[in-house]
């Protein structure tokens, strides 16, 4: 998965700067404000059904095609209920965007409960079965997708807020598509639903939020600073998912390395996920840290120079969201899903009212702030909730370290091993050289 994250991290790099320069600071809020509102409504329309499905896949309590069948009929239903939901939103909360826009933020938010759902479920298959491959290219076609739209749309000078958007929601939809082609499910039949909400109720409050600690306070930054304040704070945020993206990897493979019966101690595959997570993450924030102040300006314009400060305040606090994944896949795979609940309700309560304070007083830099010190706090919740579950030694080791100077050395040596076999394989189909001294054969 490293591969792939490092190009999705190059292709954001590419097209964050390029959505920025052409659109500016407001336009730039108006894209991350329809961005959040559409993921917030696949968060509220899951129902925790993705995470039933790989639980109940990874455990052989159900075919993965009745588990799917089930999601599909429940996204049916709730379809005209998201559909509703859309236009609320279009008109309340984002009632200054262009009707045009207003009509995407309908179309994304009532297709959630069919698409985006349904999508997840079949990436939560991949992850059972550890198809690293297929993660890849997902991780970098829903990148890859947006970020082609976006660079068509410049060309031909009609990039404008909505079809930002837009190119981002084809890019997930890409990625949906994928996952279900690769997952090789035929749907067909359907799982009794009331065990997979049993599980999946679990997994709603940690699931919802998740969503308002980690999308709530762009969600504040609308109404109390407008559209142009959040752009500043979104890319700020676009800048933070390069060390993410490391963590989105590890925590995509570590459901399915984390079973009930797992070895626990500090010795087992769960503790030493966190300990090489801390280490990836943290090497990672620390060299964003350092290139940010010069760079940012650079890529983004002198008009997002207000970014430079958010992006550093939530550099630490990125590295602990991106251990909370992990640490709630570990929860998820000893069937405590609950945990990650708990440490979100916590997380809440510190969002909620670390926003009601700093944002009014401190604009941007509050919310960054109290994003951080959320992100801390659920961290520390799963840490402690874990270790009463026979996880302990989490805190890196020299051996982590050293672990992580070999895995370095051999990421940045792949490209010269590639071009090497490449030689060595053209070299082989090649014909035997003939020497011009060589006697012809004679004629018969």
């Amino acid at each position: 998965m490293a591969i792939a994250n490092y190009g999705a991290m190059a292709i954001n790099a590419a097209t964050g700067p390029v959505m920025a320069r052409v659109l500016g600071p407001g336009g730039r809020g108006a894209v991350a404000a329809i961005s959040v509102w559409d993921e917030a409504s696949s968060r509220v329309f899951y129902l925790g059904l993705p995470d039933a499905t790989g639980y109940r896949t990874k455990e052989g309590l159900d075919p993965p095609g009745a588990l799917l069948g089930t999601v599909r009929r429940v996204g049916l239903f709730l379809f005209p209920i998201a559909v509703a939901a859309g236009i609320l939103v279009a008109y309340w909360p984002l009632g200054s965007l262009d009707f045009r826009s207003k009509i995407l933020v309908v179309v994304l938010v009532g297709m959630s409960p069919l698409v985006n759902t349904f999508g997840r479920s079949c990436y939560q298959l991949l992850m059972v079965e550890r198809d690293l491959k297929s993660l890849r290219v997902a991780t970098l076609i829903v990148n890859t997708v947006g970020f082609v739209v976006i660079i068509i749309a410049v060309i031909f000078g009609a990039l404008d807020v909505w079809v930002a958007a837009l190119a981002l929601a084809i890019g997930r939809f890409a990625e949906h598509g994928y996952a279900w082609w690769r997952a090789k499910v035929r749907v067909r039949g359907r799982a009794k639903l009331k065990p997979m909400l049993a599980f999946g109720v679990k997994a709603i409050p940690g699931s919802l939020t998740d969503l308002a600690n980690n999308r709530l306070d762009q969600l504040f930054i609308i109404p109390f600073l407008g559209f142009k304040a959040l752009g500043f704070y979104a890319v700020a945020v676009t800048v933070n998912f390069i060390p993410f993206q490391i963590g989105t990897a590890l925590s995509s493979s570590t459901y399915g390395q984390v079973r009930v019966d797992s070895e626990r101690g500090t010795t087992g595959v769960a503790s030493q996920l966190i300990r090489r997570g801390f280490l990836t993450t943290g090497a990672a924030a620390v060299a964003v840290a350092v290139a940010t102040p010069t760079i940012l300006p650079i890529l983004y314009g002198r008009r997002f120079d207000p970014s430079v400060g958010p992006t550093l305040i939530l550099l630490p606090g990125t590295v602990a969201w991106a251990l909370t994944l992990i640490a709630t896949q570990i929860g998820n795979g000893i069937n405590k899903p609950q945990y990650g609940s708990m440490a979100q309700l916590v997380g809440v309560v510190v969002t909620i009212t670390g926003l009601f304070i700093m944002v009014p007083r401190y604009g941007v830099a509050g919310a960054a702030i109290v994003s951080t010190v959320t992100y801390v706090t659920r961290l520390v919740i799963l840490l402690v909730l874990l270790r009463k579950n026979g996880i302990t030694g989490t805190t890196p080791r020299p051996a982590d370290l050293a672990w992580l100077m070999k895995r370095s050395r051999r990421i940045a040596g792949r490209p010269l091993r590639q071009a090497r076999q490449t030689h060595h394989a053209q070299q082989a189909q090649q014909p035997p050289h003939k020497d011009d001294n060589d006697p012809e054969p004679a004629d018969d």
